[in-house]
């Protein structure tokens, strides 16, 4: 049960041993910057040269840049979400069947930089269906994700030397065995669904009418994709939250939101908000109850978040200004400045004002976060205990011997699921990850034949009878002569 990122892996590990930190975020950059390409193109079928440059320029600024300093295949992925669409939505100029094609294609390797892909693969499923509405839709979704499923194995075992079925390997195997607990499940919704409105506001409900009031036009089409991709990665999200929690309910609680996972998608809204704007001189939506409703429960949302709900930089760092006793001024004023709006929108704003409104907030907001990650922390990783272990270790040490292996495992705590991450980059290779099986506790009998080593992470005790070598908190069980 290998960590389920071997392309993120494979593309990584040439990356030079010396100054790899550096080189991790130069790559990190790369991806983050080369994103605003596809971006550009496609809010350029919509909008003037100009305005699609702002656009892009804003995608990358947008708090999700401030990934370059770690290292999780995050920047990869953003790259790839952007590329993707631009690909599908590319191919769709050509005939439904060549977006088949492309989609299938992309978020097959893209799931292998990520496995949470799959729900873009089910997304794109979905909009190829309720596209057509008719058996040549759901042809079109089936053929799709069943070629989703080709690649990624395809791929997967010209990586790997077997072909990689499984959407969820690893780390995230534990998650799809579980039964759907209910009640942690819509907590968990209701967290999500707060923050779409305290960061989208009435942007929220503009892509549901423009689909509806133009559902053969281009932007009527782009608006559907847009919904499906949201509620796609959200429905991940939620399902995935809930299977943490019942496998680890005191490191992984419910109310932990984890929006990294689709805030891939927001900058789709705003682009579907501004066009609307942009094109049509009536208001995009011509009632104005229903963007009033989102404006008004924007701050009550935020308050709910700051109360009840956990974000961090990591888990969700376009509501990181919402985490942490430090920042309460910080949250509270963002929601006063939400609650002001409302109060003027009520009684002064139209509803095309109101969703105007929403564009500026949501921007203003997204930038001060970035501007706030970037004042508040050097653009270096933070060189913790154990990420020091490997970067500083000797060719001749234990774990400077195990660098660029294959033939190998590394055992975490499903506890620390980023630390058996870090452990693989750094190892610069495709060595399967697992976690200990029970109690943070494994014995020989979890040692699949072929294994040559195991890394033991800390916090993991070995109760086997091979030969250990103790390096700090590491300790390396070696099960055949080196």
């Amino acid at each position: 049960m290998e960590y389920p990122a071997y392309l993120y892996f494979w593309l990584y590990s040439f990356l030079p041993r010396e100054n790899l930190h550096l080189w991790i975020k130069a790559l990190n950059a790369i991806f983050i910057a080369a994103a605003a390409a596809p971006a550009y193109l496609i809010a350029k079928r919509f909008m003037t040269g100009t305005a699609a440059l702002l656009f892009a320029c804003f995608v990358i600024a947008m708090p999700i840049a401030s990934f370059v300093r770690y290292v999780m295949p995050e920047p990869m992925y953003f790259f790839g979400f952007w590329f993707a669409l631009w690909v599908i939505w590319r191919a769709l100029d050509w005939s439904p069947f060549a977006a088949v094609i492309a989609g299938g294609v992309v978020f097959g390797l893209l799931a292998l930089v990520k496995p949470h892909a799959v729900a873009l693969a089910v997304a794109l499923s979905l909009f190829l269906a309720l596209r057509q509405l008719n058996l040549r839709g759901v042809l079109a979704a089936i053929v799709q994700f069943g070629l989703f499923l080709l690649v990624h194995a395809g791929v997967g075992y010209l990586l790997t030397g077997h072909p990689v079925w499984s959407l969820s390997s690893g780390s995230y195997a534990g998650t799809m065995q579980t039964r759907v607990d209910v009640l942690a499940a819509l907590i968990n919704m209701a967290g999500h669904s707060a923050a779409l409105a305290t960061l989208l506001g009435p942007l929220v409900i503009v892509p549901v009418v423009v689909w509806w009031r133009d559902r053969s036009g281009a932007m009527g089409q782009f608006s559907l994709l847009a919904i499906c991709l949201l509620l796609a990665m959200l429905a991940m999200t939620v399902y995935f939250s809930q299977g943490v929690y019942q496998i680890a309910p005191a490191t992984e609680r419910i109310t932990r939101l984890h929006g990294r996972y689709y805030l891939y998608a927001f900058p789709l809204f705003l682009l579907i908000g501004a066009v609307a704007l942009y094109r049509n001189p009536a208001a995009p939506i011509s009632a104005k109850m229903w963007p009033m409703a989102f404006l008004i429960a924007s701050p009550l949302c935020g308050a709910a978040i700051l109360l009840f709900y956990e974000v961090g930089p990591v888990d969700f760092p376009d509501l990181a200004l919402w985490g942490g006793r430090y920042l309460l001024p910080v949250s509270i004023a963002f929601i006063g400045l939400q609650a002001g709006l409302a109060i003027y929108g009520w009684f002064y704003a139209s509803a095309r004002r109101l969703v105007a409104i929403s564009c500026a907030v949501f921007v203003l907001f997204a930038l001060a976060t970035t501007c706030a990650f970037v004042l508040a922390a050097p653009l270096t990783l933070a060189r913790k205990p154990f990420d020091a272990a490997f970067l500083n270790a000797p060719p001749t040490s234990q774990l400077g011997q195990l660098i660029g292996r294959s033939d190998g495992v590394v055992i975490g705590r499903e506890s620390k699921a980023d630390e058996l991450a870090r452990a693989l980059f750094y190892l610069k290779s495709l060595s399967q990850g697992r976690f200990a099986p029970s109690h943070d506790r494994f014995d020989d009998t979890n040692l699949s034949d072929g294994i040559k080593w195991a890394l033991v992470l800390p916090g993991v005790k070995y109760l086997g009878t091979q030969r250990v070598v103790t390096e700090g908190e590491f300790a390396v069980v070696w099960r055949d002569a080196r």
